[in-house]
């Protein structure tokens, strides 16, 4: 057998794992036959196999295919086996070998990206075209969301991205690798753009199961600050309990509805573990456990909204009063206010918390 020239090339890095080397190369081998004379692409392709154990030479072996399906078959990979840098250099090697890819003027755009920065593309236009925003690639881009000009992608986004979300065990973990690499203010940012089709106030019925968490954190603030806006429209509204009970919450009656809140048709799957937990993630943690803690507030806020709305119960004496009170929720409503303000402490900006804490207690005596 005659080892490809540039083999000299990669020393250093096969000397680091000459074991992982060898099994590599075995099951290289017995992908493509014991007979096929080794090309220079088959090196990088056994260091990748060599990194990661549970990769598939047919995964890199792209023959025959179309510009968008080497992109995606790049991008999966890279994103379930955590390549890096030099990682992602000899995957594109490979690809443009068994590709025939090397004057590829639609592909080359997609290796000089960030990969994280691909994903996230990706994402953030798949959400927003599904809800009817229109020019979606060109209105992230002009939101300064990206290193460098998206335009020289847009060509094979839509295919690329319909090739990769047919492989439903697969999009899910580029979903989470794009949420890797989304700050809150580049979601904030894109998620602002739904409001040319969708108003805030409607934000809440698009957290979903599927929804990608930190698009569901900017879902959730844009709505929470939406509901904020309008009831500083109105009179302030008090959550605030007292020995008085109830009734002093608002003795008059007022048109709250400008600060009432609302929840999704069904609380998400990812959500539900912390729903009846009682810690506070830090304001930097995951997007799933902070939207998960955010949705958390908002229920206990409705349930304390939904307890001061009915009417206030009638008895003919005062132990039966006392009774009907005990057996509520409403023996708890100062809890959950404790809980909702606790709740809170997920949300990183001060003048927004501020604002939040004044809901909570206002009018607070």
């Amino acid at each position: 057998m005659t080892w490809p020239e540039n083999l000299q090339d990669h020393a250093p890095r096969i000397s680091q794992d000459l074991k992982g080397f060898v099994d590599g190369y075995k099951r290289l081998r017995a992908a493509i036959g014991r007979d096929r004379p080794l090309g220079h692409h088959h090196i990088p392709a056994v260091l990748l196999l060599a990194k990661s154990r549970d990769l598939d030479y047919r995964d890199l072996e792209v023959p025959q295919s179309y510009s968008a399906e080497v992109v995606a078959r790049f991008l999966a990979p890279t994103s379930v086996h955590q390549f890096n840098a030099e990682d992602e250099r000899l995957l594109w090697e490979v690809l443009q070998a068994t590709g025939h890819l090397d004057q590829n003027n639609q592909v080359k755009p997609w290796q000089e990206f960030p990969t994280g920065e691909c994903l996230l593309l990706l994402v953030l236009s798949d959400f927003l075209e599904a809800q009817g925003v229109q020019n979606v690639v060109l209105s992230l881009s002009g939101l300064g969301l990206f290193s460098r000009p998206v335009h020289d992608l847009m060509p094979l986004l839509s295919q690329v991205r319909v090739h990769l979300k047919e492989q439903t065990d697969l999009w899910p973990y580029l979903v989470q690798h794009a949420d890797h690499a989304c700050s809150l203010d580049q979601a904030e940012r894109a998620v602002g753009l739904l409001s040319a089709v969708c108003l805030p106030e409607r934000w809440i019925s698009l957290v979903r199961d599927d929804t990608p968490r930190m698009i569901a954190v900017a879902l959730l603030l844009g709505y929470l600050d939406d509901r904020l806006t309008r009831s500083e429209a109105v009179r302030p509204l008090t959550l605030s309990l007292s020995h008085k009970g109830r009734g002093d919450l608002d003795a008059e009656p007022t048109d709250d509805s400008g600060a009432r809140i609302e929840l999704p048709e069904h609380i998400p799957q990812w959500a539900e573990p912390w729903m009846n937990d009682w810690d506070v993630p830090h304001h930097d943690a995951p997007a799933e456990a902070r939207a998960s803690v955010l949705l958390r507030m908002l229920t206990r806020i409705v349930l304390i909204q939904h307890r001061l709305a009915a009417p206030l119960p009638q008895a003919e004496d005062i132990g039966a009063l006392v009774d009907m009170y005990t057996e509520s929720d409403d023996v708890r409503l100062e809890l959950f206010l404790a809980l909702a303000r606790k709740d809170a402490d997920v949300i990183d900006n001060e003048a927004r918390l501020s604002r939040l804490q004044e809901f909570f207690g206002s009018s607070a005596k």
